[in-house]
């Protein structure tokens, strides 16, 4: 199952990656302070988009 229609009929703009050799290609997101990864292999880009934007906040 896999909830991406049911996001869709809701109004949501649901952004993935699929590639066929590729199951788990990344992709990740960032909207303003929300930072979401397609899948575990986009959590490392997921923590630099969230230390980025911890640098604007902190101004570090």
């Amino acid at each position: 199952h896999h909830p991406e229609k049911e996001l869709r009929e809701l109004g949501a703009d649901f952004q993935c990656t699929h590639r066929r050799r590729d199951p788990l290609a990344n992709h990740w997101e960032v909207d303003g302070n929300i930072v979401t990864g397609q899948n575990q292999n986009a959590g490392p880009m997921v923590a630099r988009e969230i230390m980025k934007l911890l640098d604007e906040k902190v101004g570090v």
